[in-house]
């Protein structure tokens, strides 16, 4: 359990359309990441829609790396 403590899970990180390509979404995850590294997490994971190959491409060049890939699945109420 004790090793799970170190890891940070990202469930979210956007920046609205208008403001993308500005280095924004860089800055905020660099700076989250330094934070959270200060404070004693030592590992961090994050996800994105597998059909967002923009996404996937930017925690790429930022530094992630695919590990696994999931479904999701929704309920539909009828």
């Amino acid at each position: 359990v004790e090793a799970f403590q170190d890891w940070l899970y990202v469930d979210w990180l956007g920046v609205e359309d208008d403001f993308q390509g500005r280095g924004l979404g860089k800055y905020l995850l660099r700076r989250s990441l330094k934070e959270l590294y200060d404070i004693g997490y030592r590992h961090a994971s994050i996800s994105c829609a597998a059909n967002n190959g923009r996404a996937f491409a930017f925690y790429s060049n930022c530094g992630f790396r695919a590990f696994d890939w999931s479904y999701i699945f929704v309920h539909k109420k009828r």
